[in-house]
């Protein structure tokens, strides 16, 4: 089950999804996507370097890897992927569905806490609907 959830979550990795949003950035001669892109990355980063938790313990140990995970890249990525896949063509919207199962993944795997996960999918869906709002505005 988890080599399952593993591949699932792949394409919403930092590689996978960047070659995906650079293709239809390359496709649809619209760079803006890619930006957005870069910014998912960057604001992912700069929160894994800035907030700091305190200690989750799990069964009495340190569970490290959550000190930092604040917001989840894959959840940002993989709704970013999801944006530019359904621009590119009418069934793409079926990426959304693919999308919003990467959260539930995430925290089955161990990879993330909820919180990581919402923080992540507002900070998405604040940079989707701001490309949006721009992409109808350069119409």
């Amino acid at each position: 089950m988890k080599q399952l959830l593993n591949v699932w979550i792949w394409p919403a990795a930092f590689v996978p999804s960047g070659l995906i949003v650079a293709w239809c950035a390359w496709r649809a001669r619209s760079w803006l996507w890619a930006a957005a892109w870069v910014a998912g990355n960057a604001v992912e980063l700069a929160g894994k370097l800035i907030v700091s938790r305190p200690a989750l313990l799990h069964h009495g140990v340190h569970v490290t890897a959550f000190d930092h995970s604040l917001p989840s890249g894959h959840t940002i990525r993989s709704l970013l992927v999801a944006a530019v896949v359904a621009g590119m063509w009418r069934t793409g919207r079926l990426a959304y569905a693919w999308a919003i199962t990467i959260p539930v993944a995430l925290v089955v795997l161990g990879h993330h806490a909820p919180m990581d996960c919402v923080a992540g999918a507002l900070f998405a869906l604040a940079l989707v609907a701001s490309m949006v709002n721009r992409r109808s505005l350069t119409r």
